[in-house]
């Protein structure tokens, strides 16, 4: 029987080229609404939200959020 994924989640490592030694990340602040990641660093990414219809939308959505542009 088939698994039906109903949520996803969406992360991109971003790595330097040619030389593959440094990667964007995240860095959570002080204020950072979930307090157990203040302080710490993530890859760019999150979960699915109602306007998502695919994993591919919700990545567009999270990189325009956590980088700040409009796609």
């Amino acid at each position: 029987m088939p698994i039906e994924i109903n949520s996803y989640a969406s992360v991109v490592i971003v790595e330097s080229f040619p030389k593959n030694d440094r990667f964007l990340m995240s860095l959570y602040d002080d204020n950072y609404h979930i307090k157990a990641f203040r302080g710490a660093a993530g890859f760019l990414g999150g979960n699915n939200e109602s306007v998502d219809r695919s994993p591919w939308d919700n990545l567009v959505r999270e990189l325009g959020e956590e980088l700040t542009f409009d796609p």
